[in-house]
């Protein structure tokens, strides 16, 4: 029965201003045990979001999770020292970024999936070429709410990994779907790596080749507003925070 209880929405709520102060990151949104706080109106996303950390409530018996979530955020500060990246390294918020936008995940989803069970739940491919000798990698520029909501710009052409589908099929249909841009085995000059969540390669290819951005087969919507190649200066600065890692090692591996 728990497993298909949802949190109680308050929108136009000023706890999540007051709390902001607090916090690393500019808080839009805040699960508070079963109660959900948000600043304005709360997208269907957002409500998935943060009915994804009620299940994890749920698993970890309230002050648990409060407990565990600090400990997470602290360790990762002393790894990263970066408040900001530490929050998104929480394997709690991981889980909840990876799969918020599939507003049917809670439907299957399996308990302690934050504990990183099952494998890595998402795949993808980062597009590399080079523009005058210099290395640059696909940036998608996120749409408005996603860029507000991780406080950057920009995406890598990733996604979740269908049932039944290994992580390299899911990385080829992911990109495929995002840029338009068909990955060979010929093309991939680094990777696999792996970090909790997410598996991903990178795969070379010339700087003129056609970038055609690609509705999202489940909402119907434009997930990009279009792309960019970006140098590494530009891909660490502005690149979502949870995806920096990703391009950390990219360009390590040009």
């Amino acid at each position: 029965m728990l497993r298909h209880s949802r949190p109680w929405f308050f929108e136009n709520s000023r706890i999540p201003i007051w709390l902001s102060h607090l916090a690393p990151i500019d808080i839009g949104a805040i699960t508070i045990g079963p109660f959900v706080f948000s600043r304005g109106e709360m997208s269907e996303e957002t409500k998935n979001h943060e009915a994804i950390h009620w299940q994890q409530y749920i698993e970890t018996g309230i002050v648990g999770f409060v407990i565990l979530y600090y400990l997470f955020w602290f360790i990762n500060l002393i790894k990263y020292r970066d408040g900001k990246r530490a929050y998104y390294e929480i394997p709690f918020e991981r889980e909840a970024y990876v799969h918020d936008w599939n507003l049917n995940y809670l439907e299957t989803r399996k308990r302690f999936a934050w504990l990183r069970e099952g494998g890595h739940m998402g795949a993808g491919i980062i597009v590399m070429a080079y523009e005058n000798n210099e290395p640059k990698i696909l940036g998608l520029i996120g749409d408005a709410k996603h860029q507000k909501k991780h406080g950057a710009i920009y995406d890598l052409p990733k996604g979740t990994v269908d049932p039944g589908e290994s992580n390299w099929a899911g990385a080829l249909r992911e990109t495929f779907e995002e840029t338009g841009i068909t990955i060979h085995q010929g093309d991939i000059i680094a990777g696999p790596v792996n970090d909790s969540w997410l598996t991903m390669w990178m795969a070379e290819v010339p700087i003129e080749t056609p970038v055609q951005i690609g509705v999202n087969p489940v909402t119907g919507k434009l997930e990009h507003n279009g792309y960019r190649w970006l140098t590494k200066e530009e891909a660490l600065s502005n690149s979502y925070p949870y995806l920096r890692s990703f391009v950390e090692w990219a360009f390590d591996h040009i």
